[in-house]
C-alpha cells in the first residue's frame, strides 16, 4: 500500500496515467480537463487538501495534479483512442438508474443543465468550507460522522442560507430579477425544500444501502438519534414525536432517492424544478416570462439529455421518475411545513429558523401596510 500524491490517501500501487494517484483524484483531472474547467483559489493558492478535504478547492487540486506530473495530454489522447471492447450496447439496454455513469455533460448541448450542475457543486463546495470554518476539528470522514444538535442545526441552517442566495444569484437569472421583498420571501420558502433535499442527496450517496437509517444533515454530521438532537431542551419529550415523525418521514423520502438511483446530475435537475415550482408558486410579476422560457428550455434539455444517452423509451421513464420524486417531495414540504407550524403555535420552547423567518416576514409586512394606510389617511 502506498499514498495518492494528490490527496494523500491510501491506495494500492496502482499507477493512473504513470501517476501514483487515487482513483478519486483520477476522476477529478479528466473530468476537469475534458470539460475545460478553470477554477480560482479563495484564498492564497495553497490550501489543504489532503485526505477528506481535498475537495475542499479545486484550483489548489488540480494545480498539485500538474506538480505531481499530470498532463493535459494525456486526457486528449485517452479521448481520442479507439475503445478497447467490441461490443456496442444497445443504448434502450442502460440501466436508468445510472446515469451518474453516463459521459460527460456537453455544455453547448445543455447549458441550462450544466448551470445547474456547476450551482450545486458550488454550493455543496460552499458547504464544506463553512462546516470547517464553523468546526475546524471536523473531518468528512464516513466512518466518523457526529451526532447533531439542534443549535448546532440551526446555526448551519443559516450559515447555509446565504450560500443559497449565492447560487441563486449566480445561477439562476429570474431570481436577480426579483426585488428584495420578493427575494426575501422567495428565499426562505425555498430554502426549506432545498435544504431538505440536500440531506436527501447527502445521505444517498453516502449510506446508499435502503436499509441504512442514517440520516447525513450535513458533511460531517448525521441526525439518527432525535433524544440527543433535542436534549438542549427543557422539556424535549414535548419535541419527541414531531422529531421521530421528520425524521422518519425523511429517511422514507431518501429511501425513494435511493431506490431511484439520484446522484449529483439529478439533484441538479431537481434543485431547478423546484426553483420553477416554486416561483410559479409564488407568481411573482417581474419574473413570470423569464421563468416560464427558463422552462420550456430546460425541460427540453432534459429530454434531449436522456434521449441521448438513454434512448427515447428509457429516457421517458427516467422523465418520468423525476417528476414523480418532485411531486413526493412538494408533497412532503408541504406537511412538512405544516407541522412545524403547529409546534411553533402549540409547542413551549419550540423554534424553527424558517418559520421564525417567515413570522418576521409577516409582521414587516402588516407594518409595512398599516404604515401605508396611515400615509394615506394623512
Amino acid at each position: 500500500m502506498t499514498n495518492c500524491l494528490i490527496c494523500d490517501t491510501t491506495i494500492d500501487k496502482h499507477r493512473h496515467f504513470g501517476v501514483q494517484i487515487c482513483k478519486a483524484c483520477t476522476a477529478f483531472f479528466r473530468r476537469s480537463i475534458a470539460e475545460k474547467h478553470e477554477y480560482k483559489c479563495k484564498y492564497d493558492g495553497n490550501c489543504n487538501i489532503k485526505g477528506a478535504r481535498r475537495n475542499v478547492c479545486r484550483s489548489c487540486r488540480l494545480k498539485r495534479c500538474f506538480e505531481v506530473g499530470l498532463e493535459r495530454e494525456d486526457i486528449v489522447k485517452e479521448e481520442s483512442s479507439p475503445s478497447t471492447s467490441n461490443e456496442s450496447p444497445d443504448k434502450g439496454q442502460i440501466n436508468p438508474l445510472e446515469s451518474d455513469k453516463l459521459p460527460i455533460l456537453a455544455s453547448s448541448k445543455y447549458p441550462t443543465i450544466r448551470r445547474c450542475v456547476e450551482g450545486l457543486e458550488k454550493f455543496l463546495n460552499d458547504q464544506k468550507l463553512l462546516i470547517i470554518k464553523l468546526n475546524p476539528s471536523i473531518t468528512f470522514d464516513d466512518t466518523k460522522f457526529r451526532s447533531l444538535k439542534k443549535s448546532e442545526f440551526d446555526l448551519f441552517e443559516k450559515h447555509s442560507m446565504s450560500l443559497v442566495y449565492h447560487m441563486l444569484e449566480d445561477f439562476y437569472g429570474p431570481f436577480k430579477m426579483l426585488t428584495l421583498e420578493h427575494k426575501t420571501k422567495f428565499l426562505i420558502s425555498y430554502c426549506l425544500k432545498f435544504s431538505g433535499m440536500i440531506k436527501f442527496y447527502l445521505t444517498t450517496i453516502t449510506f446508499p444501502a435502503v436499509n441504512d437509517k442514517r440520516h447525513v444533515a450535513y458533511h460531517g454530521y448525521c441526525c439518527h438519534d432525535i433524544e440527543y438532537f433535542l436534549s438542549e431542551y427543557e422539556k424535549p419529550e414535548e419535541h419527541y414525536k414531531m422529531g421521530e415523525t421528520n425524521l422518519a418521514r425523511s429517511i422514507e423520502m431518501t429511501n425513494k432517492f435511493k431506490i431511484l438511483g439520484i446522484k449529483e446530475t439529478e439533484t441538479a435537475i431537481l434543485t431547478c424544478m423546484l426553483f420553477i415550482f416554486e416561483a410559479e408558486q409564488f407568481q411573482f410579476p417581474e419574473i413570470q416570462s423569464s421563468v416560464e422560457r427558463l422552462k420550456n428550455a430546460f425541460f427540453k434539455e432534459i429530454h434531449d439529455y436522456y434521449t441521448d444517452k438513454l434512448g427515447s423509451v428509457v429516457a421517458g421513464i427516467k422523465f418520468g421518475n423525476l417528476f414523480d420524486l418532485t411531486n413526493d417531495m412538494t408533497i412532503f414540504f408541504q406537511d412538512l411545513h405544516q407541522n412545524l407550524k403547529m409546534c411553533d403555535l402549540f409547542v413551549d420552547e419550540f423554534y424553527d429558523l424558517y418559520i421564525d423567518l417567515e413570522n418576521k416576514c409577516s409582521v414587516k409586512e402588516h407594518q409595512d401596510h398599516m404604515s401605508k394606510s396611515e400615509t394615506v389617511k394623512k
